[in-house]
């Protein structure tokens, strides 16, 4: 299954590279007298053209924080999917999705799923998608069916700000995972933005909970 993993996530990311439509990446966090926060995001799309029904899409996030200079969370998510489109509105998806969680009790968990797409809203101003997939868990001492649902949305106020929310919950056997980042984004330029983001997450194996807000400055590549 790694191997697939691994696969799947670098002919996605290879093929978006290299005839990505849109790249985006972005760093930013906070900072006061106890508690340091590191939020960083890079993110490759891309559609084939107008005649081919596939398109690609790698999401890379990770989060850092640590109080009084000691590490409390330290996590990094690579997603990558590939959608095949039916019709205008719904798709077949397969994904894969590795994290490293620095103080997991999986450290490690890679998911591999397929499922089923549809877009709710899509329009210039605003987009609304929900997936729906199964999928296997796997980590040492891991082995789990596991149901995924996601809803990705964006509304765009003017050319220049727009509104974001990413939401993901993964249920089954001792899986509980709920994460969502939204995020409030100003583009001062074609290429450059700043963004207020916040991240949400919650993890039962890991009897956690993460409640982050960072600023960020990215550029549109």
């Amino acid at each position: 299954m790694k191997k697939l993993l691994v696969t799947l996530i670098a002919a996605t990311l290879s093929h978006s590279v290299l005839a990505a439509d849109d790249v985006s990446i972005n760093l930013g966090g906070t900072t006061d007298r106890t508690t340091t926060v590191v939020n960083t995001n890079v993110s490759y799309s891309h559609k084939d053209p107008a005649n081919s029904a596939f398109s690609e899409y790698v999401d890379f996030d990770s989060l850092y924080k640590s109080i009084n200079k000691k590490t409390t969370t330290n996590i990094e998510d690579v997603y990558g999917k590939i959608n095949y489109n039916l019709d205008t509105r719904n798709y077949l998806q397969t994904a894969a999705h590795f994290q490293h969680n620095e103080f997991g009790k999986y450290q490690n968990i890679e998911v591999i799923g397929v499922g089923h797409g549809f877009r709710l809203i899509n329009n210039d101003t605003a987009k609304v998608s929900l997936e729906t997939s199964i999928a296997k868990a796997e980590s040492n001492n891991l082995n789990q069916t596991i149901f995924r649902e996601s809803i990705w949305g964006n509304y765009r106020f003017t050319d220049k700000s727009s509104i974001s929310d990413k939401l993901l919950i993964e249920e089954g056997g001792p899986i509980h995972y709920v994460k969502n980042i939204a995020a409030l984004q100003y583009n001062f330029t074609k290429n450059v933005f700043g963004s207020v983001s916040h991240t949400w997450i919650q993890d039962r194996v890991n009897n956690s909970l993460t409640n982050v807000t960072a600023f960020n400055l990215g550029m549109n590549l």
